[in-house]
This record gives structure tokens, C-alpha cells and sequence, in this order.
């Protein structure tokens, strides 16, 4: 009640809601931290790397971003990004070395990142928005000092979710490990958390399904930059399907080669990972 008079009487008054922004990776994070600094409400944006404020780790990192964001509102954790490097290590000497992202760095990563955050939060923030799986610490700091959380979800619930990812990369012949940690990490944020933004009504029903409360749900569609991207008059009659995005079992890729690359379609692949070994399987 108490908050809920604080923001009425911020509203009322006019005042900018002030966002606290959080994200270990780029997502689409760095789209939503660009909107809000347009409209004036973003507080600050935390996150592993930012081009425009990273000086010269950009040369390491290979990423330069495209998104306007003012450098003052930014603060980045460049070691955590900078160890990522590793995740570029040849698939034989990361599983000689058991160095798989998905069990050796995952877990770490994700655990200093949120304790690192959790420092930032104060009551100059109206609201912390902060990534699934690494957001604990912060979310149980807001809620000691009274300020609302949203837990931004980009995926289904990881109850549900993993063991698909399992089953699936197994038919591949990789060895998919998560740690059992992440998971009760993240079970331990659905059952704080007072909101959960999702990105689709698939990912709503699975949450719903494992007892989260439908009315503590928000479903946000992520947009897309029509200053980027547009129609774009057709000058033949060729069906071209283009997908971004990595490609790796777990988005199902193969079962769209199954199904459309006997058709002669044309597929133009932007970007790519371990592309070698699902089409030597396909």
C-alpha cells in the first residue's frame, strides 16, 4: 500500500519513473535500456559489456553495439564478458577440459553478476527490472527496501524447458549439462518474484501450469526497429525464408530443414553457431 501511494503521488506530480535495468548478456535488453533512456526514464543499465562504454574491450569482446544509450546511465562488469572468450575455445578442448558454458561458467557468471547488481539498488529506482537466473540477490534487496520488481522471463519455465533441452540435444549427440544449481536458483526467483514479464502465451501457460498466478503475469511481445527493418518491394517470385539466430539443437532447426529443404526454398542464414554439426547430422 505503501508503494502503491508513492507511485500515485509520483504520477501525480508528474515525476519520471526511474528504472533500474539489469541484464548479464545483450538479449534484447539493449533495445529496451535505448527506449527507456529515450524517453527518460532509464536510471541505469547494468550489463557485462557495452561498446560505447567499454573502451578498448571492445577489440577483445568482437561485438560493437549498435544501440544508442547514454554511457553515463551504463555500468558494465567487463571480466565477465571478456571470459567469454573461452565459450570460443574448439567444442573437443572445452569438453576435454569439462569447460562446457553450460555447466562450468553458466552457474558462476550469473551469481556474480547478480551479487554485483545488487549493490546498485537503492530508492532513488521506482522499479528494478531484472533477467531470469540472475536476479535473486537483487529481487530479495528491492523487496527489503520497497521497491516493485519485475523478472523478465525469455523463455519457458525452466522446469519445463530444460528437460526438452536435454531430450533434444541428446538425439544430437551432444552432452547438454546444466547444472542442478541454475535451476533451483531460478525455481527460487519464480517463487519471489511479484511480477514475471514473458514474451508469449506459450511461455505464460507453462508458468501458469507449474502453480505461478496467472494475475502476477505480463506478456510482452517483443517489437522490432522499423527504422531497421521493413518491407521491402519483392522483385521476384523466389520464397525465401531468413532466420537469425544461433543454430544449435535446441531451436528446433533441424525440423524446419525437414520439412522445407526438399521444397528448393532458399534459406539465408545471418548469423550462425555450431551450424558444422547439425548439418552434418541433418
Amino acid at each position: 500500500q505503501e508503494r502503491g501511494r508513492v507511485r500515485s503521488s509520483r504520477k501525480a506530480s508528474g515525476a519520471t519513473v526511474r528504472i533500474l535495468l539489469a541484464a548479464s548478456s545483450k538479449f534484447h535488453a539493449f533495445h529496451l535500456a535505448s527506449q527507456l533512456d529515450r524517453r527518460g526514464h532509464l536510471g541505469l543499465f547494468l550489463t557485462t559489456y557495452y561498446s560505447q562504454a567499454s573502451g578498448l574491450l571492445w577489440k577483445w569482446v568482437g561485438r560493437k553495439d549498435a544501440e544508442a544509450i547514454t554511457p553515463a546511465r551504463v555500468r558494465i562488469m567487463p571480466w565477465v564478458e571478456a571470459s567469454r572468450v573461452l565459450d570460443r575455445m574448439p567444442r573437443a578442448a572445452k569438453k576435454a577440459l569439462r569447460m562446457d558454458y553450460t555447466d562450468f561458467w553458466y552457474f558462476p557468471r550469473h551469481l556474480l553478476f547478480d551479487l554485483w547488481v545488487s549493490r546498485f539498488v537503492d530508492r532513488t529506482f521506482d522499479l528494478i527490472v531484472g533477467w531470469a537466473e540472475h536476479s535473486l540477490f537483487t529481487m530479495r534487496r528491492a523487496k527489503r527496501l520497497g521497491i516493485p520488481f519485475v523478472l523478465y522471463s525469455g523463455t519457458a519455465h525452466n522446469g519445463y524447458r530444460w528437460p526438452l533441452l536435454e531430450e533434444e540435444f541428446a538425439k544430437w549427440g551432444s552432452d547438454y549439462r546444466l547444472p542442478p544449481q541454475v535451476l533451483a536458483r531460478s525455481l527460487k526467483e519464480y517463487a519471489s518474484a511479484e511480477h514475471l514479464s514473458v514474451v508469449s502465451s506459450y511461455a505464460r501457460r507453462t508458468f501458469v501450469e507449474r502453480d505461478f498466478a496467472n494475475d502476477r503475469i505480463i506478456r510482452v511481445v517483443p517489437g522490432v526497429d522499423a527504422s531497421r527493418f521493413r518491407p521491402h518491394p519483392k522483385s521476384d517470385s523466389v520464397f525465401r525464408l531468413v532466420y537469425a539466430g544461433l543454430i544449435r539443437a535446441g531451436k528446433g532447426l533441424p525440423y524446419l530443414l525437414e520439412d522445407f529443404i526438399g521444397n528448393s526454398l532458399v534459406f539465408n542464414w545471418l548469423k550462425h553457431s555450431d551450424r558444422s554439426q547439425l548439418l552434418a547430422k541433418r
